[in-house]
């Protein structure tokens, strides 16, 4: 049996007793830390957690061996554990989709993801629109979807999540995700799309002590150093009023007077 286990976002203690159960029995460990990086010493917390070693996996393990592992799910028990939920990535579903083709059995134990929070720090669930990734700009590589992705929810009233990319080697700040938004909308001649003055909600290490949750001005929220990753960039929609009474307690003025 495979099992693809969601940390929540505050590991360990946001991990459910049912997955606690698997773990237990799980004769292999794998944490995820490829789609998402992961603090050392949450590691070492989930290891205490959980009470056995556990094999830290990149995208050699995850994507490469992704056959190896569910070839031996059929034999033993195995989870994966991934930080927010597990159904996010389009990494995790090849292991379902895996399963699935070569008859093995898995289950998925979800939790709360980045999804979540949004809806949880007052934008309407609703309203969620396709989610992207921006990811870092190498050479030879420099992709614009993910800005296609925001002029289609512009079109529908709808909020876009843009995930910023991260592994443990480095990350996408947000500070260069914002500039590189100005850039494409400045480019494409779409500054009625984003610009300085457009608002946007920043979301880092929810959940964790240390998070910080900013709404503001992108030409205010684009000086702050938001730290180490995760990160995530919120472009809503047209708010509706109860949206923007609870987005108050995140405005950039209130935040710089704690």
């Amino acid at each position: 049996m495979l099992y693809l286990i969601g940390l929540g976002l505050n590991p360990p203690s946001s991990i459910t007793h049912e997955s606690l159960e698997y773990l237990k029995k799980s004769e292999k460990v794998f944490l995820d830390i490829y789609t998402t990086p992961i603090e050392d010493c949450i590691i070492e917390a989930l290891r205490k957690f959980v009470g056995k070693d556990i094999i830290l996996a990149n995208r050699n393990i995850l994507e490469d061996k992704l056959e190896e592992i569910v070839k031996e799910a059929r034999k033993k028990d195995i989870s994966i554990l991934v930080y927010g939920d597990p159904t996010i990535a389009t990494t995790h579903i090849s292991f379902i989709y895996e399963c699935i083709k070569r008859g093995v059995k898995y289950k998925v134990v979800h939790n709360a993801s980045i999804i979540n929070a949004v809806s949880g720090l007052g934008l309407s669930a609703y309203k969620i629109g396709k989610i992207a990734t921006i990811p870092i700009e190498r050479e030879n590589y420099k992709p614009e979807s993910f800005f296609d992705i925001l002029e289609e929810n512009k079109k529908i009233n709808a909020h876009t999540i843009f995930l910023l990319e991260a592994t443990k080697e480095e990350f996408l700040s947000v500070n260069k995700a914002l500039k590189l938004l100005l850039n494409i909308a400045k480019k494409r001649n779409k500054a009625e799309l984003f610009n300085d003055n457009t608002k946007v909600l920043v979301i880092s290490r929810y959940g964790s002590n240390n998070q910080k949750i900013v709404y503001g001005k992108v030409k205010d929220i684009i000086k702050i150093d938001f730290g180490d990753p995760p990160h995530t960039i919120v472009v809503p929609a047209k708010l509706h009023f109860m949206e923007e009474e609870l987005l108050k307690s995140y405005i950039l003025r209130d935040i710089s007077k704690k």
